[in-house]
C-alpha cells in the first residue's frame, strides 16, 4: 500500500495530515546560552505516550507531520508570522540526540512544548 502525500505512516498507523491536533501549548524561558542569534526550540510530546516509545522512538520521529500540521497551529496561538523560520534538528535540546524538536528562529530563546493527540 503507498501512501498518500496526505498520508504518514508511524509506528504501525497510517496518519492523515489535519488528524493532529494541539491538546496542550507551554511556553518556557529557556535561559540557554546564546550568542547573536536567538533562537528557540519547540519540542513536540505524543499524548499518553508510554516512556519506552518515546526513547524508542527518539530517531523516527514524524517531524514532517508536524512540520506541516502542528507548526502552523502553534505560530497561530503565539502569533508568530506563519512564514517563521524553522528547522528540524535531532540535537534541538541536547547534543546527544536525546531531544529532537524544532529550531525556531523567532529571537526570543524560549522552549515551547506542545503536546499533540
Amino acid at each position: 500500500m503507498s501512501l498518500t502525500p496526505a498520508q504518514i505512516k508511524y509506528r504501525g498507523r497510517i496518519y492523515k495530515q489535519a488528524a493532529v491536533r494541539i491538546s496542550k501549548l507551554r511556553v518556557d524561558d529557556s535561559h540557554r546560552a546564546g550568542g547573536a542569534e536567538q533562537t528557540s526550540r519547540l519540542f513536540v510530546w505524543i499524548d499518553n505516550e508510554k516512556v519506552l516509545d518515546n526513547l524508542h522512538d527518539r530517531y523516527k520521529r514524524p517531524w514532517q507531520l508536524w512540520k506541516a500540521e502542528v507548526l502552523p497551529q502553534v505560530f497561530k496561538r503565539l502569533k508568530l508570522p506563519r512564514d517563521t523560520l524553522t528547522k528540524w534538528s535531532q540535537t534541538a535540546g541536547c547534543s546527544c540526540g536525546c531531544s529532537p524538536g524544532f529550531i525556531v528562529y523567532d529571537g526570543k530563546n524560549q522552549d515551547y512544548h506542545v503536546f499533540v493527540s
